[in-house]
């Protein structure tokens, strides 16, 4: 099984590459449970449409990357811009932020 810092072939989406483990992995790692039916199949549908959205627009991708303090050593910075945003999302759950 890829981990999360596989890389997808370019005509692979995220879920497929990386299947509803890798998406369950970082949900896990950030609020120590596993994802709903409903919270893994809307992570999944973020994940696919960023990963699309990255991989039209490579520049806004590359632009994407460069945020922040450390330069990005990836091959793919479509793949690591969605992966990004999805993160993002886990990392700003409710749940994440208080935790019950």
């Amino acid at each position: 099984m890829p981990g999360l810092s596989s890389i997808a072939p370019p005509n692979e989406t995220l879920s497929e590459q990386c299947p509803q483990i890798d998406l369950n992995a970082a949900h896990t790692r950030a609020v120590a449970r596993y994802a709903t039916n409903w919270e893994a199949e809307s992570l999944r549908g973020f994940s696919d449409r960023q990963l699309t959205k990255f991989r039209d627009n490579p520049k806004e991708a590359s632009k994407f990357i460069r945020i922040g303090n450390s330069p990005s050593t990836s091959d793919d910075p479509a793949r690591l811009a969605a992966w990004s945003q999805v993160c993002r999302v886990i990392l700003n759950l409710h749940e994440t932020i208080t935790r019950y």
